[in-house]
């Protein structure tokens, strides 16, 4: 019974390792966009919409709410609106090819549902079935803006889309804010350009609880929670270093954990994280239930890439952060499940920082060169850590923490052989060829190749190994291993030829009969490349060797050419 037990348990373990290895492959979500009962275009270069280009666009939105089954809106041009939008449920709003901005003294260019239902209605029922589909949400010329406001506010809301949409441009509040919500997937979005947002509250893309105390202006506070939504491989201040970014990328900075009030189910993964402002952090979370922040990537973040403060059941994997400006991940008072294959590098703080928090597995990370210490484990504990490689971290490998594994020096294995795909070949001037070299066994440490030649003005070879035939004579190809393992190509070189012929060109053949087309090249005269290509492949198909079979009744034509473009025919009749 025991070992029916052990086996049983290894099963299971081996089962969720490939479970986590897949949901970590594919953290992008595949979607249909429903099929719309009414849709219409509306241009903003034609004159009734250019007049007022939001009411145009409002009256659509509000004719969505009245009628049964959905409604795609699709917008094409620049809209430049003199007050916000509001979205109504079963709306698809397509602005693929359009850029929304406002002429307004704040940024507020979208938000959901009726104006007058907004202060009133709260959980999940304001809207439902909502789709954003690209577009460019400019908040406007920041010079010019006196009143902070989100671009884009969704609150009280279930099953939003938001995809491939671009963020820009926002006076003091957030590129999108996401409240009291479920099921939301943001995908594929462009989080990028001009803030006006300093302070530690302003987030590029904000998913708070709906409180009363810091609700988005016109909406219930009801304490209604965010709940299964979905941060999916977007990007962060990409823009270069002209742009004033968004101290803060993502996040949740308020929460009610004292009146058990707790986010739940969120993903935050495959994301690209280009910048992080100085102080700031790529994301926060406060206050969140089952959550996986996984598989995303940092570049040289000025202030945290990770921050996790007062949550639960939470995974952290698969993450890259290079050259973070502060402690890589840093746990404060969380329970967190794994923190495992982790790849962080040359932090001027610690790695991963733990503070009154619990991690039952820490595994598989690689954390090197950072300026604290590779795990720094204050206030705290973790059930097992196991398999980080840690190295050359300044204040140690690790504090507070056992770690079965450091930095282990990589077993040498030389090249036994090397082997060529070709041995030799004959070539035109001006043709090229490329060689594969295979070095055995498969687990040599270094499988570097150079390639040499033994006469460069007939045939040179590149450093990826291909050749170019330069003039009439032979050469030899020399590959060589870094150990010094060789093999060689030998190389003719002839001259291209000024016209190609074949020994015939007509031929019959019976169905599935095969023929070979026999090539005929002036004497002196080298292709070593020969294409094929048939004019009917129902009645006659050719492969790569010029190997002719019969399909059907019929005639085709089988073309010949030659590396520098010379053709011969051959005609098929199959009887």
């Amino acid at each position: 019974m025991k070992k029916c037990a052990k086996q049983i348990l290894f099963w299971m373990t081996a089962l969720f390792v490939l479970l986590q290895a897949g949901a970590l492959a594919k953290a992008k979500e595949s979607y249909t966009v429903p099929k719309a009962a009414y849709e219409v275009t509306i241009k903003a270069t034609d004159a009734i919409v250019a007049h007022n280009p939001r009411k145009a666009i409002q009256n659509e939105m509000d004719q969505a709410a009245k009628r049964s089954g959905y409604t795609k809106i699709i917008l094409k041009g620049k809209f430049v609106l003199n007050g916000r939008l509001y979205i109504q449920s079963n709306t698809i709003l397509d602005a693929t090819d359009a850029t929304i901005t406002t002429s307004l003294e704040q940024s507020a260019l979208l938000a959901n549902g009726a104006q007058k239902e907004r202060e009133t209605t709260g959980g999940y029922a304001l809207t439902k079935n909502i789709w954003i589909l690209g577009g460019v949400w400019d908040g406007g010329d920041l010079a010019k803006k006196k009143n902070k406001s989100n671009n884009m506010t969704i609150c009280h809301a279930t099953n939003v889309r938001i995809i491939g949409a671009k963020f820009q441009n926002n006076y003091g509040s957030h590129f999108l804010e996401i409240c009291g919500v479920d099921d939301a997937l943001v995908q594929d979005c462009d989080f990028v350009g001009d803030s006006r947002a300093n302070g530690q509250d302003k987030l590029a893309l904000q998913m708070d609880i709906a409180y009363t105390n810091h609700m988005p202006s016109g909406y219930k506070g009801d304490k209604t929670i965010n709940k299964n939504v979905r941060i999916l491989a977007n990007k962060f201040n990409s823009g270069g270093k002209g742009y004033s970014y968004f101290p803060y990328c993502i996040g949740i900075n308020t929460e009610y954990t004292k009146e058990n009030l707790w986010v739940k189910n969120l993903k935050i993964e495959e994301n690209t994280f280009y910048h992080v402002g100085k102080n700031g952090m790529g994301v926060l979370i406060k206050g969140v239930d089952g959550y996986s922040i996984s598989s995303n990537t940092f570049s040289s973040p000025e202030g945290n890439a990770i921050h996790v403060l007062r949550t639960k059941n939470g995974v952290i994997d698969g993450n890259k952060v290079t050259s973070c400006g502060a402690d890589s991940v840093f746990i404060h008072e969380s329970t967190v499940k794994t923190v495992n294959k982790n790849t962080i590098t040359s932090g001027k703080a610690d790695g991963i920082h733990m503070d009154s928090s619990t991690v039952k597995t820490m595994n598989n990370n690689t954390i090197k060169s950072c300026k604290g210490y590779g795990i720094n484990v204050l206030k705290g504990s973790v059930t097992k850590a196991q398999n980080n490689v840690l190295s050359g971290n300044k204040k140690g490998n690790t504090n507070g923490v056992k770690n079965t594994t450091t930095a282990q020096k990589t077993k040498t294995v030389n090249a036994k052989s090397i082997k060529l795909n070709l041995a030799k070949a004959t070539l035109g001037v001006g043709e090229t060829l490329k060689l594969t070299a295979t070095v055995s066994p498969s687990n040599t440490t270094n499988k570097k190749v150079t390639y040499s030649s033994s006469n460069k003005a007939v045939a040179s070879v590149s450093s990826a190994g291909k050749i170019t035939a330069r003039k009439t004579g032979t050469a030899k190809i020399t590959a060589k291993t870094a150990n010094g393992k060789k093999a060689v190509f030998a190389v003719t070189v002839k001259k291209a030829p000024s016209k190609i012929a074949l020994k015939k060109t007509k031929i019959q053949l019976k169905v599935k009969g095969i023929y070979t087309v026999q090539v005929k090249l002036p004497a002196k005269t080298a292709s070593y490349k020969l294409t094929y290509k048939t004019s009917n492949k129902a009645v006659a198909t050719v492969n790569s060797k010029g190997k002719i079979t019969a399909k059907k009744k019929g005639k085709a034509i089988i073309t010949v050419t030659t590396f520098n473009g010379k053709k011969a025919q051959i005609q098929v009749v199959v009887k």
